[in-house]
């Protein structure tokens, strides 16, 4: 999922995800058996490792566009994740989760818009300084004004989706031809609509 023909379609924010399961059943860990949230973790993290195996280990024909089958299930453990550990902030480790969480897919984003060095080379280290600066700013989240920690949450979450927006406005601005749609600029790896 993160090699060159795939990675750019489907992983920008797959790092937080893991790091946002695995989280989220570290902080729902001694709930009731009965616990939604535990619940909720175990479901959707489950689907996205076993989809994550199946696409991995597919042998045959493979083509990028199947693995928007995994947005549904990153959305959701993002999504939950991070409400889970903000409502924990104020204990280190589960800011220092969230930081983790930023500042890994930050450098993924760079790495992945490095991936097309001529396409917005500006994008590439933007979002690596926003992303930094805003995990750095998350660890603090739980001791600093509300406000404050509500900015640089923003800027992270700012920093996480800027990479996947600038992909998904050139895959809207351009033209495709063929049955087999990918996404990002015409000199992403992959190809485009071939």
């Amino acid at each position: 999922m993160f090699n060159d023909a795939v990675g750019g379609q489907i992983s920008w924010l797959l790092p937080a995800a893991l790091i946002l399961l695995v989280a989220g059943l570290v902080v729902t860990w001694r709930a009731p058996r009965t616990d939604t949230a535990r619940s909720a973790f175990l479901v959707w993290g489950g689907a996205l490792l076993m989809t994550l195996a199946v696409f991995s280990f597919m042998a045959g024909i493979f083509h990028e566009y199947y693995t928007v089958a995994l947005a549904p299930y990153l959305a959701a453990l993002i999504g939950m994740g991070a409400a889970v550990l903000w409502e924990e902030r104020t204990r280190f480790p589960a800011s220092a989760a969230l930081a983790l969480a930023v500042a890994v897919t930050a450098w993924w984003g760079w790495t992945l818009l490095g991936r097309t060095p001529d396409w917005l080379p500006w994008l590439r280290w933007t979002v690596l300084a926003a992303g930094l600066a805003a995990a750095l700013g998350l660890l603090l989240a739980g001791r600093v004004d509300r406000r404050l920690g509500l900015a640089v949450a923003g800027l992270g979450l700012t920093a996480s989706l800027a990479g996947p927006f600038a992909y998904t406005l050139a895959t809207v601005n351009s033209g495709h031809q063929g049955s087999i749609v990918t996404a990002g600029p015409a000199g992403a790896a992959g190809g485009r609509g071939r």
